[in-house]
């Protein structure tokens, strides 16, 4: 498992988009947002991440 995760406004963009390293554990404790289906494309695997 990953320590650290890139969390991109844009998956399109891929490594173009803004984005920014968050952990797991500070992904856990983000109010407001739940861990969706994983994804994947020509950039890199991850997860989307929904706001509730």
């Amino acid at each position: 498992m990953r320590s650290e995760y890139l969390l991109v406004a844009d998956p399109a963009a891929g490594w173009e988009s803004p984005a920014e390293r968050w952990s797991l554990d500070e992904l856990a404790d983000v109010d407001g947002w739940r861990y969706d289906r994983p994804h994947a494309d020509e950039h890199s695997r991850g997860f989307w991440l929904r706001r509730t």
